[in-house]
């Protein structure tokens, strides 16, 4: 019985600490909660696009102006060939590009403010005032809904 207290235990020298290995790491949780929204959101977008991208090797029929099951390249060659069209194109990505750096030139000193600058009460405040006009649209969406739902009742 001497002999079992003198062996001192084997001290893990390795760094690990396994007392906590059936507990989930924070990192894998979020992981966990992020990945069935993230997954629709990419399935949604990602889908729409490729239908979009789709779409465009579909012609037209020219008496009823819906999609046939003919696929080919005119809409896209049209599209790069015909003066209207080559306009429309360059313009679009112009005031996509314009669109993106002025974001781009807006939100980065914004962002900077609000995470390194600002007080804690004025990072709320500030956090606030930029995410409510995002929900207005919102806003506008549920009264539309509500006025087409209205049921008038009789007098």
């Amino acid at each position: 019985m001497g002999e079992r207290l003198e062996q001192a235990p084997r001290v893990n020298d390795s760094g690990r600490n396994f007392a906590g290995r059936g507990k989930p790491r924070p990192a894998f949780a979020l992981w966990g909660l992020l990945t069935a929204p993230l997954a629709w959101l990419v399935i949604v977008y990602v889908g729409s696009l490729a239908l979009l991208v789709v779409s465009a090797f579909f012609s037209l029929d020219d008496f009823t102006g819906k999609p046939t099951t003919e696929l080919t390249i005119g809409n896209i060659s049209e599209a790069f060939t015909q003066g209207e069209y080559i306009s429309l194109v360059v313009r679009s990505v112009a005031v996509a590009i314009a669109a993106t750096l002025l974001c781009f030139t807006l939100a980065m000193p914004t962002a900077f403010y609000i995470a390194r600058l600002a007080s804690r009460r004025t990072r709320r405040a500030l956090v606030v005032a930029l995410i409510l006009p995002l929900w207005t649209g919102y806003l506008v969406k549920a009264f539309a809904l509500l006025s087409l739902i209205h049921i008038s009742e009789p007098t």
